[in-house]
Protein backbone atom coordinates (compact mmCIF):
# COMPACT_ATOMS: atom_id res chain seq x y z
CA UNK A 1 0.00 0.00 0.00
CA UNK A 2 2.87 2.35 0.91
CA UNK A 3 4.68 1.65 -2.38
CA UNK A 4 1.46 2.27 -4.29
CA UNK A 5 1.05 5.64 -2.52
CA UNK A 6 4.64 6.65 -3.34
CA UNK A 7 4.16 5.71 -6.97
CA UNK A 8 0.96 7.74 -7.07
CA UNK A 9 2.80 10.81 -5.73
CA UNK A 10 5.55 10.36 -8.32
CA UNK A 11 3.09 10.05 -11.21
CA UNK A 12 1.09 13.06 -9.96
CA UNK A 13 4.24 15.19 -9.76
CA UNK A 14 5.21 14.13 -13.28
CA UNK A 15 1.74 15.04 -14.54
CA UNK A 16 2.00 18.52 -12.96
CA UNK A 17 5.37 19.10 -14.62
CA UNK A 18 3.99 18.09 -18.01
CA UNK A 19 1.01 20.40 -17.49
CA UNK A 20 3.32 23.35 -16.73
CA UNK A 21 5.49 22.67 -19.76
CA UNK A 22 2.40 22.20 -21.91
CA UNK A 23 0.97 25.54 -20.77
CA UNK A 24 4.28 27.24 -21.45
CA UNK A 25 4.29 25.91 -25.00
CA UNK A 26 0.78 27.14 -25.65
CA UNK A 27 1.09 30.63 -24.20
CA UNK A 28 4.81 31.42 -24.43
CA UNK A 29 6.86 29.84 -21.65
CA UNK A 30 8.92 31.76 -19.11
CA UNK A 31 11.93 29.87 -20.44
CA UNK A 32 11.46 31.44 -23.85
CA UNK A 33 11.03 34.91 -22.34
CA UNK A 34 14.18 34.53 -20.26
CA UNK A 35 16.22 33.22 -23.18
CA UNK A 36 14.93 35.93 -25.49
CA UNK A 37 15.79 38.64 -22.97
CA UNK A 38 19.31 37.45 -22.19
CA UNK A 39 20.19 37.07 -25.87
CA UNK A 40 19.28 40.63 -26.84
CA UNK A 41 21.89 43.34 -26.93
CA UNK A 42 21.58 47.04 -27.64
CA UNK A 43 23.53 47.12 -30.89
CA UNK A 44 21.98 48.83 -33.89
CA UNK A 45 22.76 46.89 -37.06
CA UNK A 46 22.20 48.09 -40.60
CA UNK A 47 23.20 45.73 -43.42
CA UNK A 48 25.38 43.69 -41.03
CA UNK A 49 27.45 46.69 -39.92
CA UNK A 50 27.41 48.68 -36.72
CA UNK A 51 25.82 52.05 -37.39
CA UNK A 52 28.20 54.97 -37.03
CA UNK A 53 27.08 56.21 -33.64
CA UNK A 54 30.52 56.89 -32.23
CA UNK A 55 33.21 59.51 -32.58
CA UNK A 56 36.38 58.83 -34.52
CA UNK A 57 39.04 60.67 -32.49
CA UNK A 58 40.89 61.46 -35.71
CA UNK A 59 37.87 62.96 -37.51
CA UNK A 60 38.35 66.63 -38.32
CA UNK A 61 35.80 69.43 -38.01
CA UNK A 62 35.79 73.04 -39.16
CA UNK A 63 36.62 75.25 -36.18
CA UNK A 64 36.78 78.77 -37.64
CA UNK A 65 38.33 80.83 -40.44
CA UNK A 66 41.81 82.28 -40.06
CA UNK A 67 41.67 85.81 -38.65
CA UNK A 68 44.43 87.02 -40.94
CA UNK A 69 43.03 85.31 -44.01
CA UNK A 70 39.33 84.33 -43.93
CA UNK A 71 39.81 82.31 -47.11
CA UNK A 72 41.72 79.73 -45.05
CA UNK A 73 40.08 77.52 -42.47
CA UNK A 74 41.24 76.19 -39.10
CA UNK A 75 40.44 72.52 -38.47
CA UNK A 76 40.73 70.33 -35.36
CA UNK A 77 40.01 66.73 -34.36
CA UNK A 78 37.45 65.21 -31.99
CA UNK A 79 40.32 64.07 -29.73
CA UNK A 80 41.52 67.68 -29.49
CA UNK A 81 38.00 68.89 -28.64
CA UNK A 82 37.27 66.32 -25.95
CA UNK A 83 39.27 67.98 -23.16
CA UNK A 84 39.00 71.64 -24.17
CA UNK A 85 37.58 74.14 -21.66
CA UNK A 86 35.71 75.78 -24.53
CA UNK A 87 34.17 72.49 -25.73
CA UNK A 88 30.59 73.51 -24.94
CA UNK A 89 30.89 76.80 -26.83
CA UNK A 90 32.48 75.06 -29.82
CA UNK A 91 29.79 72.36 -29.84
CA UNK A 92 26.99 74.95 -29.65
CA UNK A 93 28.34 76.84 -32.64
CA UNK A 94 25.88 76.44 -35.51
CA UNK A 95 28.34 77.73 -38.07
CA UNK A 96 28.20 76.50 -41.64
CA UNK A 97 30.49 73.86 -43.09
CA UNK A 98 33.78 74.82 -44.70
CA UNK A 99 34.07 75.14 -48.47
CA UNK A 100 35.36 71.55 -48.77
CA UNK A 101 32.30 70.19 -46.95
CA UNK A 102 33.93 69.69 -43.53
CA UNK A 103 31.19 70.25 -40.96
CA UNK A 104 31.22 71.90 -37.51
CA UNK A 105 32.00 70.01 -34.30
CA UNK A 106 28.40 69.08 -33.47
CA UNK A 107 28.10 67.22 -36.80
CA UNK A 108 31.52 65.54 -36.85
CA UNK A 109 31.87 64.76 -33.10
CA UNK A 110 28.27 64.04 -31.94
CA UNK A 111 29.19 61.97 -28.89
CA UNK A 112 31.83 64.42 -27.69
CA UNK A 113 29.26 67.20 -28.06
CA UNK A 114 26.46 65.16 -26.47
CA UNK A 115 24.37 65.20 -29.64
CA UNK A 116 22.28 62.06 -30.37
CA UNK A 117 23.54 60.20 -33.42
CA UNK A 118 21.27 60.34 -36.44
CA UNK A 119 21.00 57.67 -39.12
CA UNK A 120 19.20 57.76 -42.45
CA UNK A 121 17.55 54.41 -41.80
CA UNK A 122 14.88 53.92 -39.09
CA UNK A 123 16.15 52.58 -35.79
CA UNK A 124 16.07 48.77 -35.96
CA UNK A 125 14.94 46.55 -33.13
CA UNK A 126 17.61 45.19 -30.78
CA UNK A 127 19.23 42.27 -32.51
CA UNK A 128 20.26 38.89 -31.18
CA UNK A 129 23.74 38.59 -29.83
CA UNK A 130 26.07 37.35 -32.61
CA UNK A 131 27.46 33.85 -32.31
CA UNK A 132 31.01 35.23 -32.31
CA UNK A 133 32.72 38.50 -31.51
CA UNK A 134 32.71 41.42 -33.99
CA UNK A 135 35.77 41.51 -36.22
CA UNK A 136 37.74 44.23 -37.91
CA UNK A 137 37.31 43.89 -41.66
CA UNK A 138 40.68 43.99 -43.45
CA UNK A 139 41.02 46.77 -45.98
CA UNK A 140 43.46 47.13 -48.84
CA UNK A 141 45.71 50.06 -48.02
CA UNK A 142 48.54 51.03 -50.35
CA UNK A 143 51.02 53.86 -50.26
CA UNK A 144 53.37 55.31 -52.86
CA UNK A 145 56.62 56.28 -51.15
CA UNK A 146 57.06 59.09 -53.67
CA UNK A 147 53.61 60.59 -53.07
CA UNK A 148 53.72 64.13 -51.74
CA UNK A 149 51.76 65.61 -48.84
CA UNK A 150 51.35 69.13 -47.50
CA UNK A 151 53.82 69.69 -44.66
CA UNK A 152 53.54 73.37 -43.77
CA UNK A 153 53.28 76.90 -45.08
CA UNK A 154 56.37 79.12 -45.07
CA UNK A 155 55.46 82.72 -44.29
CA UNK A 156 57.28 84.51 -47.05
CA UNK A 157 55.67 87.15 -49.21
CA UNK A 158 53.60 85.51 -50.55
CA UNK A 159 53.08 82.45 -48.32
CA UNK A 160 54.58 79.33 -49.92
CA UNK A 161 53.40 75.74 -49.30
CA UNK A 162 56.01 73.10 -48.47
CA UNK A 163 55.50 69.49 -49.60
CA UNK A 164 57.36 66.29 -48.71
CA UNK A 165 57.16 62.62 -49.68
CA UNK A 166 56.07 59.58 -47.69
CA UNK A 167 59.63 58.20 -47.98
CA UNK A 168 60.95 61.37 -46.33
CA UNK A 169 58.38 61.12 -43.53
CA UNK A 170 59.03 57.47 -42.66
CA UNK A 171 62.32 58.07 -40.84
CA UNK A 172 61.51 61.42 -39.20
CA UNK A 173 61.49 61.73 -35.41
CA UNK A 174 58.51 64.10 -35.68
CA UNK A 175 56.51 61.59 -37.73
CA UNK A 176 53.68 61.24 -35.19
CA UNK A 177 53.25 64.99 -34.90
CA UNK A 178 53.21 65.39 -38.68
CA UNK A 179 50.73 62.52 -39.08
CA UNK A 180 48.38 64.10 -36.52
CA UNK A 181 48.28 67.38 -38.40
CA UNK A 182 45.05 68.15 -40.26
CA UNK A 183 46.14 71.41 -41.87
CA UNK A 184 45.84 71.55 -45.63
CA UNK A 185 46.78 74.02 -48.32
CA UNK A 186 43.91 75.75 -50.05
CA UNK A 187 44.77 76.47 -53.67
CA UNK A 188 43.45 79.77 -55.01
CA UNK A 189 43.19 78.22 -58.46
CA UNK A 190 40.95 75.44 -57.09
CA UNK A 191 43.37 72.89 -58.51
CA UNK A 192 43.89 69.58 -56.74
CA UNK A 193 46.66 69.84 -54.15
CA UNK A 194 48.07 67.14 -51.85
CA UNK A 195 46.38 66.75 -48.48
CA UNK A 196 48.04 66.25 -45.09
CA UNK A 197 50.26 63.24 -44.39
CA UNK A 198 47.51 61.23 -42.71
CA UNK A 199 45.53 61.25 -45.98
CA UNK A 200 48.43 60.56 -48.33
CA UNK A 201 50.83 58.29 -46.38
CA UNK A 202 48.28 55.85 -44.98
CA UNK A 203 50.69 53.08 -44.02
CA UNK A 204 53.37 55.36 -42.59
CA UNK A 205 50.79 57.22 -40.50
CA UNK A 206 48.84 54.05 -39.67
CA UNK A 207 45.68 55.76 -40.87
CA UNK A 208 44.21 53.04 -43.08
CA UNK A 209 40.40 52.98 -42.84
CA UNK A 210 38.78 49.97 -41.15
CA UNK A 211 35.24 48.67 -40.72
CA UNK A 212 33.74 46.85 -37.74
CA UNK A 213 31.65 43.94 -39.01
CA UNK A 214 29.17 41.79 -37.14
CA UNK A 215 28.98 38.10 -38.11
CA UNK A 216 25.77 36.74 -39.55
CA UNK A 217 23.28 35.35 -37.03
CA UNK A 218 23.29 31.54 -37.16
CA UNK A 219 22.28 29.76 -33.98
CA UNK A 220 22.60 26.33 -35.61
CA UNK A 221 25.44 24.44 -37.22
CA UNK A 222 27.68 26.20 -39.69
CA UNK A 223 25.99 24.45 -42.61
CA UNK A 224 22.52 25.35 -41.31
CA UNK A 225 21.55 21.65 -41.11
CA UNK A 226 20.59 21.81 -37.44
CA UNK A 227 19.04 25.18 -36.63
CA UNK A 228 18.29 26.00 -33.03
CA UNK A 229 15.19 24.23 -31.72
CA UNK A 230 15.17 21.44 -34.33
CA UNK A 231 17.53 18.97 -32.62
CA UNK A 232 16.73 16.24 -30.10
CA UNK A 233 17.60 18.56 -27.17
CA UNK A 234 14.73 20.93 -27.95
CA UNK A 235 12.64 19.98 -24.91
CA UNK A 236 10.71 23.24 -24.57
CA UNK A 237 8.78 24.53 -27.53
CA UNK A 238 8.70 28.11 -28.72
CA UNK A 239 5.69 30.31 -28.15
CA UNK A 240 4.12 29.23 -31.45
CA UNK A 241 3.28 25.83 -29.88
CA UNK A 242 5.27 23.73 -32.33
CA UNK A 243 5.71 20.82 -29.89
CA UNK A 244 2.28 21.10 -28.31
CA UNK A 245 0.83 17.84 -29.81
CA UNK A 246 3.79 15.79 -28.53
CA UNK A 247 3.46 17.20 -25.01
CA UNK A 248 -0.30 16.68 -25.00
CA UNK A 249 0.10 13.03 -26.03
CA UNK A 250 2.65 12.48 -23.26
CA UNK A 251 0.30 13.95 -20.67
CA UNK A 252 -2.62 11.76 -21.84
CA UNK A 253 -0.38 8.67 -21.71
CA UNK A 254 0.65 9.36 -18.10
CA UNK A 255 -2.92 9.91 -16.97
CA UNK A 256 -4.04 6.70 -18.71
CA UNK A 257 -1.31 4.80 -16.86
CA UNK A 258 -2.58 6.15 -13.55
CA UNK A 259 -6.15 5.00 -14.31
CA UNK A 260 -5.04 1.50 -15.36
CA UNK A 261 -2.77 1.06 -12.34
CA UNK A 262 -5.48 1.94 -9.89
Amino acid sequence: MESKSSLLKFISALAIILLQVNAGAAFGSDFDVLESTTRKVKVSRINGRISKCHDDPTSTFFLKPHKSDPTKGIFQTCAWLKHRNTKEAICNDDGASWTDGTGPAKEVCPNTCGVPCNTDAPSPSPSKMPSSSPTMAPTTCTEDSESEFFLKAVHHNPIIPVYQTCAWLKGRSAKDQICNSVERWESESNSTVPGPAREVCLNTCNSCPTEILLPDDNDGDSDGSNPRGSGPQSLISTSDGTNLPTMTAAFVTVMAAVVVYF
